[in-house]
């Protein structure tokens, strides 16, 4: 299921933000055969110029429990500047963050403001993490992250 989830994510996201063919494919390559540092090193060209589904993905790279390049820190760095451009799964992936507290401190109300923003925009799992942060929160926290 989560491969199935992952090569969803990276047709839509890469379609989407128009990655250069070459740059995505061997970058995506490389991903899927858990070679994390040449999927860094393919997506690099693309994030320097800016372009967010590359982000996403070094976002991805860094995030994943599988790689051995794990670091929070990173993947909420590039998850935070593809969000910011629109990149609905980066969106999720931030409220994840927020609300497992995954390098960041535990922030009910930001968790809730990013996943309903990626819920808003159709990313089921954005919709059913706000769904369960909301079970944590007071109605007062719930109205703070609806004003953001």
């Amino acid at each position: 299921m989560r491969m199935m989830s992952a090569t969803l994510i990276a047709v839509t996201v890469l379609a989407g933000a128009g990655l250069a063919k070459a740059d995505a494919a061997a970058g995506w390559k490389a991903f899927h055969a858990d070679d994390y540092a040449k999927a860094i090193k393919e997506f690099m060209p693309r994030v320097e110029q800016g372009d967010a589904a590359a982000q996403y993905w070094v976002g991805i790279v860094y995030y994943d429990e599988r790689s051995d390049l794990q670091d929070y820190d990173e993947a909420e760095k590039w998850f935070r500047k593809a969000a910011e451009k629109g990149v609905v799964d980066a969106q999720r992936y931030l409220g994840e963050m927020y609300s497992k507290g995954h390098g960041l401190p535990q922030d009910y109300v930001l968790a809730h403001m990013w996943s309903n923003l990626a819920g808003m925009n159709g990313v089921k799992l954005g919709a059913d993490n706000m769904a369960e942060v909301e079970k944590l929160m007071t109605a007062a926290q719930i109205a703070d992250a609806q004003k953001l």
